[in-house]
């Protein structure tokens, strides 16, 4: 589960974050072995690899429509 946090229009992007559902639905994740430093390089490139999902989503739907 996941929470989105912002949706971006002119980049077409959106940022999700698992810790924000988990802490709105009153769930504990256990976090092991990290830093905050650690834990924010993480976040981001979770929130990049769910921002280039979107993208690539995205131009596959746009480009279907193109062609049909």
């Amino acid at each position: 589960m996941v929470k989105v946090m912002d949706v971006d229009l002119e980049r077409r992007r959106i940022s999700l974050s698992m810790r924000s559902a988990a802490e709105t639905l009153g769930i504990t994740i256990e976090i092991v072995g990290g830093s905050d430093e650690e834990e924010a390089a993480e976040e981001a490139a979770a929130e990049t690899l769910e921002e280039i999902a979107v993208d690539e989503a995205e131009a596959a739907a746009d480009a279907g429509r193109r062609r049909g």
